[in-house]
């Protein structure tokens, strides 16, 4: 502390001491308020009407793809999913006997033990495009083979 000071502290009674304590402590919490608390209720604030711009951005641009995408699907004929998966394994030389197919009501799943990551993206884009098959869930674990995985798939519409 600088020397007036202390020395001012040392001729203060008790009382003096106990209300210029009490008032430092509210000066510091005043400084708090104005230096922290305020910007980050203002940055809330800003980040929350953010959010609602970008959630109504997304519904408008979601309601103009929607036509579309009923479209496309209407267009797509409604053939059993896993005839579909069989068609398009055959038709990228993916039948093999590291593949296993279990049918599970309109859900198909997948197992590859060993394919590589490229013809499983080709895979999956030419059931979505031609069938209208989507993966629903997926498990991709990297082989030690550079660009292969072992590929679970559950594919549903």
């Amino acid at each position: 502390m600088p020397l007036p000071v202390a020395a001012a502290w040392d001729r203060a009674s008790p009382r003096e001491r106990s209300l210029a304590g009490w008032g430092f402590a509210l000066l510091a919490l005043a400084l708090l308020h104005a230096l922290a608390w305020q910007p980050l209720m203002q940055d809330l604030q800003r980040s929350r009407e953010a959010l609602l711009r970008e959630r109504a951005t997304l519904q408008r641009l979601q309601a103009r793809v929607q036509p579309e995408r009923d479209a496309a699907t209407a267009a797509m004929p409604m053939t059993s999913v896993r005839p579909a998966v069989e068609r398009v394994l055959d038709a990228h030389g993916l039948r093999s006997a590291n593949v296993q197919l279990d049918v599970h009501g309109d859900r198909v799943s997948l197992l590859l033990s060993g394919v590589r990551f490229d013809a499983l993206v080709e895979l999956v884009d030419e059931l979505s495009r031609t069938a209208g098959i989507r993966v629903l869930e997926a498990r991709l674990i990297a082989r030690v083979q550079p660009g292969t995985v072992r590929a679970e798939l559950t594919f549903g519409r």
